[in-house]
């Protein structure tokens, strides 16, 4: 009779009561996307904060672009330790040990918490757009025309540079999603969480 491991500890069966028909560990992908999310949420709280607390006095003329660089790296460093905290959870929770599967739960993980982000920030955009379009039919026409000063090209650029950056930052916690559920699920960490028989 074939047999599937559920845990490093005990071999059932399959079919038997406890066997799964698949191997991958959705329990432990939801709690890793959503222990991740949290704590980007967090961090991303706490530099928003810390950001608001710059009046603008204390900003001198030209410091836009310092302010936009360590916005930009703080986001993506709580991205990166939203990725790590809750990948290496999930690997604690699923105790699958092959490279493989470590892959596989992180890639799910990954995929889950970038969807979600997607439909989050969507909708927020949307609710954002709805209101800038409504102020903006309030306002005089001679007003918007002075406001949109802006160059086109400008706008590309930085467009593009965001395009790049966002596809950078994208690998960079899928990887950190892989190595540290790797890490969550290697067995030479059972040993601090035994108890001695």
């Amino acid at each position: 009779m074939a047999t599937t491991n559920l845990d490093d500890h005990a071999v059932v069966p399959v079919g038997a009561p406890g066997a799964t028909s698949s191997t991958i560990n959705w329990n432990a992908i939801v709690l890793a996307v959503l222990i991740g999310m949290g704590i980007t949420f967090l961090l991303v709280t706490v530099g928003a904060a810390a950001g608001a607390m710059v009046e603008d006095g204390d900003v001198a003329k030209g410091d836009e672009g310092k302010i936009a660089a360590a916005l930009g790296s703080w986001t993506v460093i709580a991205a990166l330790g939203g990725a790590f905290v809750g990948s290496y959870i999930g690997g604690r929770y699923t105790r699958w040990v092959s490279i493989g599967s470590a892959m596989y739960h992180a890639m799910g993980a990954w995929a889950l918490s970038l969807v979600l982000s997607i439909w989050l920030g969507t909708n927020g955009a949307s609710g954002l757009l709805g209101s800038a379009f409504g102020s903006a039919a309030n306002q005089p026409r001679a007003d918007i025309a002075k406001s949109s000063g802006t160059n086109a090209k400008d706008i590309l650029d930085a467009v593009g540079w965001s395009g790049w950056a966002l596809a950078g930052g994208l690998i960079l916690t899928l990887i950190v999603s892989v190595t540290a559920w790797r890490m969550g699920a290697h067995r030479s960490l059972d040993g601090f969480e035994k108890k001695p028989a």
